[in-house]
């Protein structure tokens, strides 16, 4: 009688992850004279891929967002801007207001040569965004929220209210100006806002607007490609 016996031997150690473990079949065989037979084959088996560590996915990570489409770029900033007209109708000058990475908006005023007289102008953003001449009456009160006139009122000043603009004896004038009271919503609301500029000084005390005058050319504040 022949009594056979097989031992399988794993030989997987220090292979590669995810290689294929290979195996020997050892068979041995005593025959009923009492002599053996020893006969190895090779055999295989696929060694399982290890999970990643504490469970997490093993998927790429999404790509991280282009530097164009991030929230605050260039182009996510508002700008408006208007064109000044005096009592007559013609064009003077113009204004562009934009918004900043700050938060606090940038304001830039440029008057044509000999357009206004060579004095101190009160310089303000009021509520309506209508220029009807000659008065401009319809561009309302300045834009108040709820403040005082001025800058040495307790309660003020306006979000509104700005510096007074000096024309000097070269007629021309250009200015900037930063609006930390006041935000694009509040110029851009459901009837607008206007740019004013008035006939005298704004004295940043008198109610309601200073005591600045006449109104003397305005601007009715649009939003504009930047």
């Amino acid at each position: 009688m022949t009594r056979t016996t097989a031992i399988a031997l794993l030989m997987s150690a220090a292979l590669p992850l995810g290689a294929a473990a290979q195996q020997q079949e050892t068979t041995t065989t005593t025959t009923d004279s009492g002599s053996t037979v020893t006969t190895t084959a090779p055999t295989t088996s696929e060694a399982p891929a290890p999970s990643p560590a504490g469970g997490a996915s093993s998927e790429a990570p999404a790509p991280s967002p282009a530097a164009g489409d991030a929230t605050g770029s260039e182009g996510d900033f508002r700008q408006a801007g208007a064109p000044l007209h005096n009592a007559e109708g013609t064009e003077i000058g113009n204004v562009v207001i934009t918004e900043t990475a700050s938060g606090v908006m940038h304001l830039v005023l440029d008057i044509n040569e000999g357009a206004l007289p060579t004095s101190q102008h009160g310089f303000h953003i009021h509520e309506h965004g209508v220029c009807e001449g000659p008065t401009f009456e319809s561009a309302g009160g300045h834009l108040a929220d709820g403040k005082d006139h001025g800058i040495h009122a307790a309660n003020g000043p306006h979000p509104g209210d700005l510096p007074n603009i000096t024309m000097g004896e070269a007629g021309m004038l250009h200015v900037e100006y930063f609006l930390p009271g006041i935000l694009m919503d509040q110029i851009m609301d459901g009837d607008g806002a206007a740019v004013m500029i008035h006939s005298g000084v704004d004295d940043y005390t008198s109610q309601p607007a200073g005591n600045a005058g006449d109104r003397i050319a305005c601007g009715v504040l649009e939003l504009t490609p930047n």
